[in-house]
């Protein structure tokens, strides 16, 4: 606040019409003695919310009764009369300091009525506990979340297409019949007191609060407004672009749609104002895992229910739209047909609570068709026998209702939204238009949520088996254990100078690799293709596992369908012989599950996916003890030695791989000392 504005409020407050009104209204609340939030509200004029914002913000401090209601004693009045007196008048919440009372007793009104001051320096806020700061806290996370995000997602719809430009939106905060529109960004000043949301080129976000909006370099810019707003209904907002931007392009139907939302937020101004502005912000990071328990809630999700039944509209104090409730699968991992849809979060005056509704096929309704098709289900005149009644015992009075499904990146649809109301055909075009802007955002957050939640596992893994993220390859040693291991070996030949310690020693590698792996993701999914390559490998892990030397019953899961096997002392013949073997015993039918991986969660059969004919290519590598010191000693030190010999290998293990593909697949290819070259030692027979 400047000098000039306190210098205002000052003078005003000196003038006897204004004392006397001040005192009056001090009389009049010192009557009362302590009351209520509403009665407090009803006192001067405000709403509840209003009280609670200021004291969020700390320019009142009510108390609290031994069951957590909010008592205003005189002090606390005493100041909502001076508010109420400066309101009246031409000030705004943002000019008023939180040591107003101060100011008024330092020019020692008539009378001598002085106003008790708060504890603590001028200024300051009393701490509050931790419990009331988290409910303050979630409160502002929701209005600076909510507001952000209609300016955000307005920008992307008014840039869409003009991918990568530079905008910006700002919103008048002083609500004069007589503002002027400023058309030239050497002016944007003008416009006092905003809130800013900038776009970035690569789509960040900025929103910030701005006294007096200006360019470091106007000319860079030049500002735009909506055509066709209506500021009868809420004020412009001013639309900043490149000035090498070509005109924007924005129907009247968009144009609509967002002022529907913008008169929203406007309506509810000092609700999020001082979010935007300086002090206290607490981190609230609203990422809610709903399994944890059916009881489990997210502030953010209940207020904006709460915002789309608002959106409605009301009349005569009695909304349009009675009540918004949020659906989502119980268990996305299951098919669409066997999900069960349940609330998860609800606006104020929904009939269900919590967990308690389930939709299935069996017990559809409005919601879990609209789920189950895409698309918007809107039933304009229902009755309370109708089927597509969600809570036939709590819905007599309910006329129309509408049901919006919520897409998800994977285009499968996330959840639903259901909005009943007591009024026939309450969900007009523009109704529904409006809608899809927030339930944008509910589909921004269910996919943050859902996006955390499905990071592999529990935390505690990431330091039980740090190297394992994937937990569906849990049951395999890595690539990294596989160099682990053979740069061990090769270490030991290394320092091995006795040359008879090395004759007649060899390793053996056996190298298995899943044909036509793409077109199998391309036809059924990544995560299908992933699948099979984990069932090739536990076919593979069994079959290993008949063999006497535990060293080779050791599988290496090194690519998406790759696997290593090494053999140290198995001769070629026999690597040949066990190579045969397993690329009979790998190829055949498999059924795979198509869904996400859960450990310990059963499957029929009838639920998995049968892919038949599945062939893969095996190489088979062999490597005398003699043969890798030679390669080793082309190096000087151990290290440089040990990284081109093993780098050397692996490429040759890789190329076995490349020959077998080829070759057409589905044989078995080796290395041959005679011919210093690979060869086909089988195919597969068709079977």
């Amino acid at each position: 606040m400047d000098d000039r504005t306190l210098q205002s409020i000052k003078q005003h407050l000196q003038s006897k019409d204004a004392q006397d009104r001040i005192l009056k209204n001090i009389e009049r609340g010192r009557s009362e003695a302590t009351v209520t939030i509403g009665r407090a509200a009803e006192l001067f004029g405000f709403t509840e919310n209003q009280l609670r914002d200021w004291e969020a913000r700390g320019l009142i401090s009510p108390k609290k009764s031994a069951g957590g209601q909010r008592l205003y004693p005189l002090t606390e009045l005493d100041r909502l009369a001076i508010i109420r007196e400066l309101f009246d008048t031409k000030f705004s919440l943002s000019d008023i300091p939180e040591d107003v009372d101060r100011i008024w007793n330092a020019l020692n009104p008539p009378d001598g009525l002085q106003i008790s001051m708060r504890k603590g320096e001028a200024g300051e806020v009393e701490e509050q506990p931790i419990d009331k700061r988290v409910e303050l806290a979630e409160r502002d996370s929701f209005w600076r979340h909510f507001v952000s995000q209609v300016m955000r997602l307005s920008l992307l719809l008014i840039c869409e297409e003009m991918p990568g430009t530079i905008a910006g939106l700002i919103l008048p905060l002083e609500h004069k019949k007589t503002l002027q529109r400023v058309f030239s960004p050497f002016n944007i000043a003008q416009v006092g007191p905003s809130l800013v949301g900038w776009l970035g080129p690569n789509q960040t976000f900025y929103a910030s609060y701005d006294s007096s909006p200006a360019f470091e370099y106007p000319s860079d810019f030049r500002i735009e407004y909506l055509p066709g707003w209506n500021e009868k209904i809420c004020p412009a907002p001013i639309i900043v672009v490149q000035r090498r931007t070509r005109t924007l392009a924005v129907t009247d139907i968009q144009v609509a749609s967002m002022q529907r939302i913008f008169d929203l937020v406007y309506k509810h101004v000092n609700d999020w104002l001082s979010c935007f502005k300086t002090g206290r912000r607490d981190l609230v990071d609203h990422v809610t895992n709903f399994d944890l328990s059916p009881t489990i809630t997210d502030a953010l999700l209940d207020q904006m229910m709460n915002m789309i039944v608002e959106l409605g509209g009301e009349e005569g104090g009695v909304r349009h739209w009675k009540f918004c409730n949020l659906f989502v699968p119980q268990d996305p991992s299951l098919p669409l047909q066997q999900r069960m849809l349940t609330v998860r979060a609800h606006s104020n005056k929904s009939p269900a609570p919590l967990n308690s509704r389930l939709l299935t096929m069996w017990n559809q309704g409005l919601t879990f068709r609209a789920y189950q098709s895409g698309q918007v289900f809107y039933r304009p005149h229902i009755t309370p026998q109708d089927a597509l009644i969600a809570y036939h015992d709590s819905e007599e009075s309910t006329q129309s209702a509408i049901s919006i499904p919520l897409g998800s990146s994977d285009g499968m649809v996330a959840g639903a939204i259901y909005i009943a109301s007591d009024e026939v055909d309450a969900f007009t075009l523009t109704d529904q238009r409006a809608l899809r802007l927030l339930t944008r955002m509910l589909e921004e957050m269910l996919a943050s949520y859902q996006a955390r939640l499905f990071v592999s596992g529990k935390l505690s893994a990431a330091f039980t088996r740090p190297r394992l993220v994937d937990v569906s390859f849990g049951e395999f040693l890595s690539e990294e254990d596989f160099i682990d291991e053979f740069e061990a070996l090769l270490n030991d030949i290394f320092r091995q100078n006795d040359a008879e310690q090395l004759d007649g020693k060899e390793v053996s590698f056996i190298t298995i690799d899943i044909d036509n792996q793409s077109p199998l993701a391309v036809k059924y999914g990544d995560r299908a293709a992933r699948n099979l390559s984990r069932e090739v490998g536990i076919r593979l892990q069994g079959q290993l596992r008949l063999q006497s030397n535990t060293d080779y019953r050791k599988v290496f899961h090194v690519g998406a369908d790759r696997y290593h096997v090494k053999l140290v002392g198995m001769p070629l013949d026999d690597a040949r012989n066990l190579a045969e073997g397993l690329h009979l015993l790998l190829r055949g039918d498999y059924r795979i599950n198509v869904r996400r991986f859960a450990i310990g969660r059963l499957i029929s059969r009838d639920e998995l996916l049968v892919l038949q004919n599945v062939t893969v290519r095996v190489g088979v590598s062999n490597y005398k003890f003699t043969k890798l010191k030679e390669v080793l000693l082309r190096r000087d030190e151990a290290v440089n030695a040990m990284t081109y010999t093993r780098m050397l290998i692996l490429d040759n293990l890789d190329q076995t791989i490349r020959v077998g593909q080829a070759e057409g697949g589905d044989c078995v290819i080796s290395w041959d000392h005679d011919k210093w070259g690979w060869i086909v030692w089988s195919r597969g027979k068709p079977s």
